[in-house]
């Protein structure tokens, strides 16, 4: 089963990314926004999204459409924790921005869930309070997408840069062998 689905994904990628007809890095650019734009916290508006960025940076919009399509409905969940715990620890010891959130919005959040009833959502105080207990987690969950999403797109351009150029020096050296048989 596994190995099937491997060939999918590999007929996939060689198929849709490997054959596209444009150059390497606009190819790899495609690929960078592509992961960029799908670890963000912009679900259902990230196909749209890539689109106008690979527009207006002259990036392929086809390459990317795969690497947007990581973080759907079903991956939503555990994408967005995994973000949200790298922005977390970024932010709040040991990262790279130390204690940047401080503690404030986290006393905020705590606050507002423990006194959180449904009855509530009906309530002015509610709404007065929702802003400032959602701003840490929002902060840490955009931290954590920005940061993955660079990472992830920068892995995915040099793979998909020197993947590109290794496929087309394969297909030409293929050719040419076939053209001196």
């Amino acid at each position: 089963m596994w190995s099937r689905s491997w060939r999918r994904i590999r007929r996939l990628i060689i198929e849709r990314i490997l054959h596209l007809n444009d150059t390497p890095h606009r190819i790899a650019f495609g690929v960078f926004l592509g992961f960029f734009v799908g670890w963000t916290p912009t679900l259902g508006a990230q196909i749209l999204i890539y689109w106008l960025l690979a527009y207006v940076l002259r990036a392929n919009r086809v390459s990317g459409v795969l690497p947007v399509l990581l973080t759907n409905p079903i991956t939503a969940v555990p994408v967005y924790a995994f973000n949200w715990k790298i922005g977390q620890w970024l932010l709040k010891g040991g990262g790279i921005f130390g204690e940047l959130s401080g503690q404030a919005p986290r006393a905020e959040l705590d606050r507002f869930v423990a006194e959180f009833s449904i009855a509530h959502i009906f309530q002015a105080q509610f709404w007065r309070d929702f802003g400032p207990a959602i701003k840490g987690l929002g902060t840490e969950l955009i931290v954590g997408c920005l940061v993955v999403g660079l990472i992830c797109g920068i892995l995915g351009y040099v793979a998909t840069f020197y993947g590109v150029l290794a496929y087309r020096k394969r297909r030409q050296t293929r050719a040419l062998s076939r053209a001196a048989a």
